[in-house]
């Protein structure tokens, strides 16, 4: 062993020791791959998914790359959830395949209708429960 490594292993032991680090032993190594585009594109291992995942998405927005590419490369079902009026419309414009399930609702803590403030950019999708000065009143 190198100097260089029995210098980190000794700060990491007395870091462990102190209280400062988490000693963690790795049991299994995963790989892992980029699914979606560069603006909603997520890490996945692949390998450690069921063989018929079911994926639950909220806030589609106006991005299905994601959700496009797991389905190819899985059995899979995904549950999409956008209440937006953007999200809603540009669903309407694309085929997508019956593996993909979207309803137009929200997720909340409770069950009741939800006041959405839409943005005041009309480039954006997202609304937003609290009336920031981003979004209309």
């Amino acid at each position: 062993m190198n100097f260089t490594k029995m210098k980190q292993k000794l700060k990491y032991t007395c870091n462990w020791l102190l209280g400062r680090q988490l000693r963690v032993k790795i049991q299994t190594k995963h790989s892992f791959r980029r699914i979606g585009g560069e603006y909603g594109g997520i890490a996945v291992c692949l390998d450690a998914l069921p063989p018929d995942p079911i994926i639950y998405s909220f806030g589609v927005g106006e991005d299905v790359c994601f959700d496009i590419e797991i389905l190819d490369l899985t059995n899979g079902t995904i549950y999409a959830y956008d209440p937006t009026p953007k999200a809603i419309a540009y669903l309407r414009t694309i085929d997508m395949p019956s593996s993909f399930i979207f309803e137009p609702y929200a997720i909340s803590d409770y069950d009741g209708d939800l006041e959405f403030h839409m943005p005041l950019n009309p480039n954006f999708v997202s609304g937003s429960l609290e009336a920031t000065s981003n979004v209309s009143n």
